[in-house]
């Protein structure tokens, strides 16, 4: 049986819902924190693009440590 395979969690929520969750959680809040910090502080668009990419690494290392091999 694969990791990834359509079985539901105990809440009921499937496996594959739940990881986009968590990554979608992780670009739009590390993102926001990023905009904050570029329209109130920076303003140079780069916080902005670098929280995405935070946000999209930590959701992925989150996934990847609750249903990986890690």
């Amino acid at each position: 049986m694969s990791k990834f395979d359509t079985s539901e969690d105990s809440d009921g929520t499937p496996d594959g819902s739940r990881v986009f969750s968590e990554l979608l959680a992780g670009v739009l809040l590390y993102g926001g924190i990023g905009w904050l910090l570029d329209r109130f502080w920076l303003g140079s668009g780069w916080a902005t693009m670098i929280g995405v990419l935070f946000g999209l690494l930590l959701g992925m290392f989150i996934a990847i440590k609750r249903y990986g091999v890690w």
